[in-house]
């Protein structure tokens, strides 16, 4: 399961993976939060709180998403 967190920066898609993650939970959770994110600013910033035990369904990719990272978080 994926959960979209709350108290963060507007610039920051926060989520928490818990459980068994599906290609649904991208689908109908990850994605759709991420475009509207991506709205409203030139870069969005992910967080991901993966809570012990989570698993991602096997074989089962959501989606694919051009990510760039930025060294130390900054």
């Amino acid at each position: 399961m994926i959960e979209i967190l709350s108290g963060f920066p507007d610039d920051v898609l926060a989520v928490e993976a818990s459980g068994e993650i599906s290609a649904e939970d991208y689908r109908k959770v990850l994605i759709p939060a991420a475009l509207e994110k991506m709205k409203g600013h030139e870069a969005v910033r992910l967080f991901c709180q993966i809570l012990p035990g989570a698993t991602v369904e096997a074989g089962r990719g959501g989606g694919r998403f051009l990510v760039q990272t930025e060294a130390g978080g900054g």
